[in-house]
């Protein structure tokens, strides 16, 4: 580990720091999942979430409103509470600021984050304030969830149907998006969904994830995958990250009650974790998990 981390990767330097981590007997699920999971009380259980925003690498401020960067902020952590099933419900926001910001951009950057907190009753409940070189946001999230209803990433059974709630871009609005609250009371509600993540780095790293936590392959139909717009090469729309649509695993059985807005584009199967994709002329190939990655 003394490499620098641009050559430990993102998801090799997490691996190595959770063999680190200890955990009580309250934590029931800890680093490797959208959420933490928590005991709570009888028949719920607490979900904990944190996202970071950076200027440069999520948002450029010569491009982007204050209000649409507060409201990412937030956003891509609700995201989170929807994948695992749940509600939100409390955040505290951590601001960094560079000393030359002015006070009307950072009050839009609340009004986003306050607008987007109302219309998903969640309260912000503190935070704190740094100088920073950058523009950075911190929140951290707490939500609820029934715990018969929490989905995590691990899960998936042979056989279980690949489903999207939404078709994927090129260029997706990675900044006002609304996260799937919505779509993910329906699912665990009509469902019984077995797995489920958002799609935030790109499908296809998403779904090694999926794959890698629940011992399972998958197959995907280039023909099913719902593609917005002109999008040209579709293994490029696959590894495009923040989507944040929800992609989940589901009982064969259950399709019939899947929405029109809902799409299947794909099966899992028994195997070692790998993705294939079957194309529009019946040919097979093995794909790469590649997406979005920070190092």
């Amino acid at each position: 580990m003394s490499r620098p981390v641009s050559k430990i990767g993102e998801f090799s330097l997490i691996n190595a720091i959770a063999k680190q981590i200890k955990t009580g007997a309250s934590v029931l699920r800890g680093i490797g999942d959208d959420c933490a999971v928590l005991r709570y009380k009888a028949g719920k259980h607490l979900l904990f979430t944190t996202d970071m925003i950076i200027e440069g690498v999520h948002f450029k401020t010569a491009k982007a409103d204050p209000i649409a960067i507060g409201h990412k902020a937030l956003a891509v952590n609700i995201s989170d509470i929807a994948s695992c099933g749940g509600v939100p419900k409390w955040a505290v926001v951590a601001l960094g600021l560079p000393p030359a910001v002015k006070g009307s951009f950072v009050r839009g950057i609340y009004k986003g984050i306050c607008r987007l907190a109302g219309q998903f009753n969640i309260d912000i409940v503190g935070g704190d304030m740094n100088r920073c070189p950058k523009i950075t946001i911190s929140i951290a999230l707490l939500g609820e969830v029934a715990s018969d209803e929490l989905v995590t990433r691990g899960g998936a059974r042979d056989g279980d149907l690949l489903v999207l709630t939404g078709p994927l871009s090129a260029r997706p609005d990675h900044l006002c998006f609304l996260p799937k609250i919505r779509e993910s009371r329906f699912i665990v509600k009509n469902l019984m969904p077995t797995a489920m993540i958002d799609v935030s780095d790109g499908l296809l790293s998403d779904l090694a994830h999926i794959l890698k936590m629940s011992g399972k392959k998958a197959v995907l139909y280039e023909k099913s995958i719902p593609l917005a717009g002109r999008v040209g090469y579709v293994d490029r729309v696959l590894k495009t990250g923040e989507q944040f649509q929800l992609m989940f695993t589901m009982p064969r059985r259950k399709a019939r009650h899947c929405p029109d807005n809902f799409f299947i584009i794909g099966h899992i199967a028994k195997g070692k974790p790998s993705i294939t994709i079957i194309g529009s002329s019946g040919r097979r190939r093995r794909l790469s998990p590649g997406g979005y990655a920070h190092f």
